[in-house]
């Protein structure tokens, strides 16, 4: 790493002792369970297609309410997060993330803090991997919200 204070990601990330493998051997999609985050991509070739979509918690004070948002890329964004042109990342509402949004009586439906969606189903395949549900957006309870 170029700065001193960076010197700690040498220490965790450098496996020069680990033999380099192919990135074939990677699966093409991975679901974390822990942050909501589905990652799926057609290969590990330059001109591969990939999508992220979130569906975990907005539990956090830096969180972004974004559940249920997703990207795609292959070639250029073909869908895409505002963040991805912001200079800081930090654009939070719903407006500035690629999902459905809510309006109710022209204002935006914010989804509620402390909550989470919950992925229903998960196809994978050899070469794919596909939500099949979303279960639970965050949105306030007691209101004709829900998508």
């Amino acid at each position: 790493m170029a700065n001193g204070f960076e010197a700690w990601a040498d220490f965790l990330y450098d496996q020069s002792d680990l033999p380099a493998q192919p990135l074939s051997r990677l699966p093409t999609a991975h679901w974390g369970s822990g942050t909501g985050q589905l990652s799926v991509r057609s290969a590990w070739t330059t001109d591969a297609t990939y999508s992220n979509l979130i569906c975990g918690p907005y539990t956090q004070s830096h969180a972004h309410r974004d559940q249920g948002s997703f990207v795609l890329f292959k070639g250029h964004w073909l869908a895409f997060d505002e963040n991805i042109d912001s200079h800081s990342g930090l654009a939070q509402g719903e407006a500035a993330h690629n999902l459905v949004r809510i309006e109710k009586r022209g204002a935006v439906v914010e989804q509620r803090y402390d909550a989470s969606c919950a992925m229903v189903a998960l196809a994978n395949g050899p070469t794919y991997g596909q939500p099949d549900h979303l279960r639970d957006l965050p949105w306030p309870p007691g209101r004709d919200t829900r998508p």
